[in-house]
C-alpha cells in the first residue's frame, strides 16, 4: 500500500520580461486567440497560446521596447493594447 500523500503542485510560469518564475495565479496572462487577436487574459482560462508577465507597471516600458510580445506570440501589439494593459496593470 503506498502512504505517500500527493502534494498539491502550485503552477510556475515564467515572466517574459524579468524571466523570473512565479505563481501562474500571481502573473498576468496575454493570449494570442485562435483567430489571432490579442487578448489580456486575467482568468488564466482563454484558449489560444499564452505568455505571461508580472502585474506591475515597471514591466509596460521594457516589454514595448524589447517587442517581446511580437517574439514570444507572433504578433505585433497595437496602441490600443497596451493602453488596456496600462489601464489593467493600474488597478
Amino acid at each position: 500500500m503506498n502512504t505517500t500523500t500527493k502534494k498539491n503542485n502550485i503552477p510556475l510560469r515564467r515572466c517574459i520580461v524579468t524571466g523570473e518564475h512565479a505563481d501562474k495565479r500571481s502573473l498576468l496572462r496575454i493570449v494570442r486567440k485562435p483567430d489571432g487577436q490579442l487578448e489580456i487574459d486575467l482568468h488564466g482560462k482563454m484558449p489560444g497560446r499564452g505568455a505571461y508577465i508580472q502585474r506591475s507597471i515597471a514591466i509596460l516600458a521594457p516589454l514595448k521596447a524589447s517587442q517581446l510580445i511580437q517574439k514570444h506570440l507572433g504578433i505585433q501589439p497595437d496602441d490600443a493594447f497596451y493602453e488596456r494593459l496600462v489601464r489593467i496593470l493600474n488597478e
